[in-house]
C-alpha cells in the first residue's frame, strides 16, 4: 500500500496522517531517513525492530512472550481507528 506525494519546494514531502498516527510521529520528532534497495525509508528514531527480542533475557530468568507484542499492536490499531473516526 502506498500513497503518492508531490515533492514540494526545498524537496519536502508530507507523511500522510494515517502513517503518522500509526507510528506515533508528531511535529518536531526525529526520524531516520535511509536508502534501502532503491527506496527511501523513513523510520522514527525511537523505533526498535523487534522489542520483545531485545527485552528477552534482559533480566535473568525472565523471558518475554509474543503476547505483549500482539497487545501493543492491537492498542495502537484501536487508537488510530478512534482518531480517524473523530475526523
Amino acid at each position: 500500500m502506498g500513497v503518492k506525494q508531490v515533492v514540494q519546494k526545498k524537496y519536502r514531502i508530507t507523511i500522510p496522517r494515517e502513517y503518522r498516527a500509526l507510528l506515533g510521529i508528531g511535529e518536531g520528532d526525529e526520524v531516520e531517513v535511509r536508502l534501502e534497495h532503491g527506496r527511501i525509508v523513513v523510520v522514527p528514531s525511537w523505533f526498535v525492530p523487534n522489542p520483545t527480542e531485545r527485552l528477552s533475557g534482559l533480566v535473568e530468568g525472565v523471558r518475554v512472550s509474543e503476547e505483549p507484542k500482539r497487545e501493543i499492536r492491537k492498542a495502537i490499531a484501536d487508537r488510530v481507528e478512534r482518531e480517524l473516526e473523530g475526523e
